[in-house]
């Protein structure tokens, strides 16, 4: 399996090759559609992305098929062996990657809940039937089969998708479409740092700790993941300004869904905290370690919804590019602290996944300050911050986690009433 998950790390990354078009497609169509004089722009925009990635395959693969003038040991002998499974791979992920997209902007999500289930039970059902016998073979195998038969559930509701070229509106989508996908895959470069730093300076049993506390923080947040997966596109749409004025009243919403959302995520990780780890002590035992690590995690994660909703407003009108030094910044600090808290002040694990809470926090304040270009916005997240600050005090000290209730209802009772008091008018409407 571990031959299998670096090969699957491969396809990940090298399947942003195509210089972020997608991201570029999704915020075009999203931010124009309803408008009915932008019904042919749409439809040209989804066939030049789709064009564009679909024949940037070709130098890729031409890459994979010159892999053998490469030095011997110069890549994993896995690489070798299965280099056109993993060009296959990549080659169906663009195209999986347009239909999510594609069905996501016209809101099929039942398609989309088909798609994911039928191809998951299909790599599931071969795993289970054909690893013990072929192994890895069976499992990269599965795994292309199982792409293949969700795209032919994609291809029943794709339509009006076919070949077209448009230098100029290319050169578009790219030059918007690279900071988006830099932007993309800081998370994982948030991961990537962590573990790198571990690996380089602790005991590799740390490094298993970590991922598995990181996993299950994931799981927990997998819910809002969700949400903020499927209304992306909406997102981008309300959150789009062309006025002065507009653009006032654009940031008045983007604060009322800050509200909200930093009330449900608050909820969801102070539940996650006190079940967590019971859940690891009774199923995982042999993971104790890794409970200090999730619920540490979770507190950074609090910050994860308002990082998306406010770099989704900046993305929503065209200012992506301010992203970059944001994140560089992020990643710069990140390893620093990893550093001074891991090695220098000598906090092991723990400093690790407290550096990444105040990476995540720090992160998503700035993104707050920028959009709002004054730091007397940030009384709007005093709560939230609050709420994160006692919370890591909280466990690192080893207090009781049910402490942690009294705190989350004192900081959120009133928001709580008027939440009640809003649904409760909706529904006798």
């Amino acid at each position: 399996m571990g031959s299998y998950a670096y090969i699957m790390l491969l396809v990940e990354y090298i399947s942003y090759y195509n210089l972020g078009v997608y991201s570029s497609m999704n915020r075009e169509v999203a931010i124009n559609l309803g408008d009915q004089t932008k019904n042919i722009y749409i439809e040209q925009i989804m066939n030049f992305s789709v064009t564009f990635s679909l024949l940037l395959s070709l130098p890729l693969l031409l890459i994979f098929i010159g892999l053998d003038i490469l030095p011997e040991g110069t890549l994993s002998q896995d690489v070798y062996n299965y280099r056109f499974h993993i060009f296959a791979y990549i080659f169906l992920n663009q195209i999986k990657w347009f239909f999510m997209r594609y069905l996501r902007l016209f809101e099929k999500y039942i398609v989309i809940s088909i798609l994911e289930l039928v191809s998951n039970v299909v790599m599931v059902l071969g795993v289970l039937f054909f690893a013990e016998k072929y192994l890895l073979d069976a499992v990269i195998y599965t795994a292309l089969f199982a792409s293949i038969v969700g795209l032919f559930i994609g291809f029943t509701k794709v339509t009006k998708v076919r070949y077209a070229w448009d230098i100029k509106k290319l050169k578009h989508l790219i030059l918007a479409g690279i900071p988006m996908v830099l932007y993309a895959l800081s998370e994982k470069v948030f991961t990537s740092v962590d573990r790198f730093m571990i690996a380089q300076y602790l005991p590799r049993s740390d490094l298993g700790y970590y991922q598995f506390g990181n996993s299950i923080a994931l799981g927990v947040m997998m819910s809002i993941e969700a949400l903020t997966f499927i209304f992306y596109p909406k997102f981008l749409n309300s959150f789009h300004y062309k006025t002065e004025e507009g653009m006032k009243e654009k940031k008045d919403s983007l604060i009322k869904i800050i509200y909200y959302m930093e009330y449900f995520s608050t909820l969801l990780i102070l539940v996650g905290v006190l079940l967590v780890p019971i859940f690891i002590r009774f199923i995982m035992p042999n993971y104790s370690n890794s409970i200090i690590i999730a619920t540490i995690l979770l507190m950074g994660f609090c910050f994860k919804p308002i990082t998306f909703l406010t770099s989704t407003f900046l993305v929503a009108n065209d200012k992506q590019v301010i992203l970059l030094p944001i994140t560089f910044f992020a990643v710069l600090l990140l390893s620093i602290l990893n550093y001074v808290l891991m090695i220098t002040l000598g906090y092991g694990i723990n400093g690790v996944v407290i550096a990444t809470t105040i990476v995540f926090s720090i992160h998503s304040l700035i993104l707050f300050i920028v959009i709002f270009r004054n730091f007397n916005s940030l009384y709007n997240l005093w709560r939230i911050t609050l709420f994160v600050l006692i919370n890591v005090s909280v466990l690192l000290l080893g207090l009781p986690t049910l402490l942690l209730i009294p705190l989350w209802l004192l900081l959120y009772i009133y928001r709580t009433k008027k939440i009640i008091n809003l649904v409760r008018v909706n529904f006798y409407k």
